[in-house]
This record gives structure tokens, C-alpha cells and sequence, in this order.
């Protein structure tokens, strides 16, 4: 079988799918506006407390007067997730929320009692609202969010001081204090960064030395291009029925970048674009799409799970995501030219959110797969899944999917030694003929190609 010979250096790679990048359909389209209807970030207008003029003009000597001084501003933000339960707060662990504010506590472009409001009893005297929300362990190229907060000349240096490596404020914009980061946001823009041999046309194969073919990469193409559109995606998360609205949602992109080289391991860059996406949908969209390149179940599954009945559909790790962009369409038409507001772009920090995207968020995927074999690990439990209405015959414990249960017997990982090559890696049995692997391969290939076409 003819083998890719597209594969490129990271450096080279990123690059070009960062720098050059065309615009997401999603830009061209019309923007369904939706209200935000979530009880726990209902906004107080304005993002502060009404005071009287007596209370205003009484201000401590050498504090700041944060009351007449506060703006409404767009933050944009960078950080690897990895150390982190998520972007939003999260009570008693370490989320990126917690530290930005915390950071801009210190630096007073917030007030103590007002972090303490919203993280404590969500009273949101700050205006405090995200473009996007994060899961555990996801990372964020291009993050947004808006509050009022007073914003110094040193603002960037300042702020930046107090937040950890992992974390980076980039650049900030004035807007309306209408404006909302969630509600004004008209799509979001993710990315997959995934080892190769995940969408191997083969049960056995995941180990380091899989190089993709033109002819499997192909189909992998052909199976994303199927989520594009309108559908109801209520098996791809959690907690939603078929007859709720708020599980329809609208994919304008989903694409696998070329394949390229990184630690021995051969890497592929999945582009997803869309309105809006519900907790874990990404994941099961991926995970789904792998199941069927390698022989699980099915293409009419992924046709069924748009459809009423629930589906066993399994959930990609978490790694390798990351929100990659969000945009602003129908506000920097209104707002982005009035004169006294730029539009939310943030063209001239681009550079240095491809170096922090490149040096900490795309190194650390690649660090933490190559260490922990996190794919190879979680390909193993596919068999579990039963890609039906009934339920998976072997529930996953916790990291690999689930909460309870065990492995099947045969899913034992493999530990890696100094000892081991490539080959020693490469399939799970040990028993299995490289001929009847080939053959076996093949014989997927064709029949997904034949599904599909």
C-alpha cells in the first residue's frame, strides 16, 4: 500500500497551519443568536453595584478609585490545560479562571471582595464571562473573556508577572458594556492533535513507527466530512434528549491538516469549526471516527447516532485538544468601526500565539503521548463499546472513559523497555502474523471505502 510522503517537521507544520489559515466558513455565515440561558452566569448590566454619588467620592487616600475607572474589556488568553480542571471555576481545584483572577486581584484591576463574590457565590459584580468553556486537561491558543476591570498602561507585564508559565495574557481590547464573551461570540474554532496510527484501518496496530497512507488519510477525510452541517448531536454528550433544541448544532469545518513528524511519532492536526459545541462532543465526534477506521463498528453507526435512539459511542482522551480560536463576526460589524472600538481580531498578537502554541501547548500533547502512551492506552478499550442501544459490555475505569468495571482480559498494556523495538509495539497480539495484519488491513480499508462510496 502506497505510504504518505507528505509528513513534515513540527516546525515547519505549525507554521504554515497557524500563520496562513484561511478563515472558518463559519465567518460567512449568518449568525443564529441565541441567549445565553445558563441560571449559574446570569450578568448583572453594567457588571457593578449602583452607588450613591456621596459613596463614590469617598475613596481612601492612595487607593485606587476602581469604581469610576473600571471598563468593560476583552481579554485575550493563552494556557496548557494539563495542570488544570477546566477553564471555568471549579470549587477546591486548580482551574484557569481561578488564577487569571486571582493575578488580576493582586495587581488591583479587580477588587478582592468582587473575586470573592463571583468565585465564592457567583455574584458577578465583575461581569465575568468566557468565549469558551475548557474540560480538564484541555488547552486554549485562543481564549476570550470579558469583564470590568481597571486597565494600566503596564497591564500585560503586570498581569503576566503573577500568572504561572502555563498561563499568558496576550493582548486586551475596550468594548461595550453590552458586550458579552460567551453570548457575542458567533464560533469557535478547536483543534485534535492526534498520533497516526489511531485511524490505522486495523484493530492491532499503535505504535510509533505507523506512517498513514494517502488511502486511509483519504477516508478519515471522508468520515469528518459527514458531521459537517446541521444535526442533532445528543449522543455525543452527556445528559441531552433527542427532542431538546440545544442539542441541534451547526459544523461548518472538520478536516485532518497534513500528517508530520514529532519524537519519532507521526502526528496529525484536526481542524473542527462551529457555532457552538456541548461538553465532550468534540471527543465522542473523534472517538467515533476512530472506531470506524478501525473496524469497530460500522459508517451507518455515525449516520444512526444523529438520529433518536442513545448509542454506545465512545469519548476520545482529552489530551490532545485545544481550543484554537474564537470570533466575533456580528460585533466587530456593529462596534469594530465606530470609532471608539477596535474589532476583536487581535491580528497583531498572532505571532506570539503561534511561539506559546508551538513551544508549551503542542509540546506538552506530544511530551505527555510519547511518556504516556495515552492513545495506544485508551485504543485498547474500543472493544468495550458496543457502538449499539445497549450498553458497553465492560464499563472503563475513570481515565479511560468510565467510572467502574475492568479491562477485557486481552487489553493488558504493554510496557515499553530500552529492550523493545519499534515492531514490539506495533499490535497488540503478539500472535498475529505481520502477513494476516497486512491482509487484515486491507480488507478494513475496503470496506469502509465501499460504505462510504
Amino acid at each position: 500500500m502506497e505510504r504518505n510522503t507528505n509528513s513534515k517537521p513540527l516546525d515547519q507544520f505549525i507554521d504554515e497551519s497557524s500563520l496562513k489559515r484561511k478563515t472558518p466558513a463559519h465567518e460567512n455565515v449568518v449568525d443564529i443568536k441565541k441567549p445565553c440561558l445558563d441560571k449559574d452566569e446570569k450578568q448583572i448590566e453594567d457588571g457593578e453595584i449602583i452607588e450613591d454619588e456621596s459613596s463614590k467620592n469617598k475613596s481612601e487616600p492612595g487607593k485606587i478609585d476602581q469604581i469610576n475607572r473600571k471598563r468593560k474589556v476583552a481579554l485575550l488568553l493563552a494556557y496548557c490545560g494539563a495542570r488544570y480542571h477546566g477553564m471555568q471555576k471549579n470549587p477546591d481545584v486548580e482551574t484557569i479562571e481561578l488564577k487569571l483572577l486571582e493575578a488580576l486581584c493582586k495587581i488591583n484591576a479587580i477588587k478582592s471582595e468582587h473575586k470573592e463574590a463571583y468565585l465564592v457565590t457567583n455574584d458577578n459584580q465583575i461581569s465575568f464571562q468566557r468565549a469558551a468553556r475548557t474540560d480538564k486537561g484541555v488547552s486554549a491558543a485562543r481564549q476570550v473573556v470579558s469583564l470590568k476591570m481597571v486597565v494600566e498602561e503596564s497591564f500585560l507585564e503586570d498581569v503576566n508577572k503573577e500568572l504561572p508559565s502555563d498561563i499568558k495574557v496576550f493582548g486586551h481590547e475596550r468594548v461595550t458594556k453590552k458586550f458579552d464573551a460567551k453570548c457575542s461570540c458567533s464560533g469557535r474554532s478547536y483543534e485534535y492533535l492526534i498520533p497516526s496510527y489511531a485511524f490505522a484501518p486495523s484493530k492491532h496496530i499503535m505504535g510509533p513507527s505507523y506512517r498513514i497512507s494517502d488511502d486511509q488519510l483519504e477516508v478519515v477525510t471522508d468520515i469528518f466530512k459527514r458531521y459537517i452541517g446541521t444535526h442533532n448531536f445528543h449522543n455525543f454528550t452527556s445528559g441531552k434528549h433527542f427532542t431538546e433544541k440545544s442539542a441541534i448544532r451547526y459544523i461548518t469545518n472538520f478536516k485532518p491538516g497534513k500528517p508530520y513528524i514529532e519524537d519519532g511519532y507521526e502526528f496529525i492536526s484536526i481542524e473542527i469549526d462551529g457555532q457552538s459545541f456541548m461538553i465532550h462532543q468534540i471527543r465522542k465526534m473523534i472517538g467515533l471516527c476512530i472506531a470506524i477506521s478501525r473496524g469497530y463498528c460500522p459508517i451507518e453507526t455515525l449516520d444512526k447516532a444523529f438520529k433518536e435512539d442513545k448509542l454506545d459511542i465512545p469519548k476520545a482522551p482529552g489530551l490532545g485538544l485545544l481550543l484554537n480560536n474564537v470570533f466575533f463576526k456580528q460585533y466587530n460589524k456593529k462596534f469594530g468601526q465606530d470609532g471608539m472600538h477596535k474589532p476583536l481580531t487581535f491580528d497583531k498578537e498572532q505571532e506570539s500565539v503561534v511561539k506559546f502554541k508551538k513551544e508549551i501547548i503542542w509540546k506538552n500533547i506530544v511530551e505527555q503521548e510519547v511518556k504516556t502512551s495515552s492513545m495506544a492506552s485508551w485504543l485498547k478499550t474500543l472493544s468495550n463499546h458496543t457502538y449499539k442501544e445497549n450498553g458497553m459490555t465492560n464499563v472503563i475505569p475513570g481515565n479511560e472513559g468510565g467510572q467502574k468495571g475492568a479491562f477485557p482480559p486481552n487489553s493488558i498494556k504493554h510496557k515499553q523497555t530500552k529492550d523493545d523495538k519499534p515492531e514490539d509495539i506495533f499490535v497488540i497480539d503478539k500472535n498475529i502474523s505481520k502477513e494476516n495484519l497486512k491482509v487484515n488491513e486491507e480488507k478494513v480499508l475496503d470496506s469502509v471505502k465501499e460504505e462510504i462510496s
